[in-house]
């Protein structure tokens, strides 16, 4: 298949796949930041619909709107439904399984702080904690070695040991995201 013939097979898997994701969720018809945000935040309400959760959250994703950066990090551990589809083999969902590391990545650097903080709580879950160190290291994907510092710093300013071993144990689980060529870098970043 040739680039052309792929491109335009992921555009149609990508339409395809928000028009599915419509369809699965008429209770949130609108797409602005606040009535999105205010779905998520209902977590019971969330829980219920997990195709509306997974909606919400690739809307925010597109809208990339910072405000939206403290719900979406309490939807790190949130996994994708599979739909009847994706049951029987059809490939319809282009996102991570997380579809929450995607919208905080493309936030960027305004999501930073609250990665960090939520890699430190004791409260967070161990899989929102990984993908909490994923998206931190795909913001910093071009100087991983800057993530593994904001991790080791972190781990210096925490206040205390449980905290520090958060910090310590996400920053050696950062350098699995730095390429190759970048390994040396952040293997001196985790030493300091």
């Amino acid at each position: 298949m040739n680039c052309r013939g792929l491109l335009l097979f992921l555009a149609c898997c990508f339409i395809f796949q928000h028009h599915v994701m419509a369809e699965g969720c008429s209770s949130l018809p609108t797409l602005s930041t606040d009535k999105l945000i205010a779905f998520l935040n209902d977590h019971d309400k969330a829980a219920a619909d997990p195709y509306c959760t997974e909606f919400a959250i690739l809307h925010l994703d597109e809208l990339k709107d910072q405000r939206a950066t403290n719900v979406l990090i309490s939807y790190l551990d949130f996994e994708h439904p599979m739909t009847d589809a994706e049951r029987h083999g059809a490939l319809v969902h282009l996102y991570a399984p997380y579809p929450a590391i995607g919208a905080l990545v493309r936030i960027g650097k305004p999501a930073v702080s609250p990665l960090i903080k939520a890699i430190g709580c004791k409260d967070s879950s161990d899989l929102a904690r990984k993908n909490a160190v994923q998206a931190l290291m795909s913001i910093y994907r071009k100087t991983p070695a800057e993530g593994i510092t904001m991790l080791k710093s972190a781990s210096t300013q925490s206040n205390g040991s449980e905290e520090k071993a958060l910090f310590d144990a996400a920053a050696i689980s950062a350098v699995k995201w730095c390429s190759p060529t970048k390994k040396s870098d952040c293997e001196a970043a985790l030493s300091k």
